[in-house]
């Protein structure tokens, strides 16, 4: 079994092999046309035909 030093040293050696710093923000980048939300109201993606999309 693995121990959470050990972890944190795989986590980190994968970290800097990605070129991830702590420092560096999180890019993520949004769909074209994200959903809006209105008063708790979230449009139904169901409406979206997959076969055209």
């Amino acid at each position: 079994m693995i121990n959470e030093k050990d972890l944190r040293d795989i986590i980190a050696q994968v970290l800097t092999e990605m070129n991830v710093t702590d420092t560096a923000p999180a890019t993520c980048t949004a769909p074209a046309k994200a959903a809006e939300v209105e008063d708790g109201f979230v449009e139904d993606v169901a409406v979206i035909d997959i076969k055209t999309q």
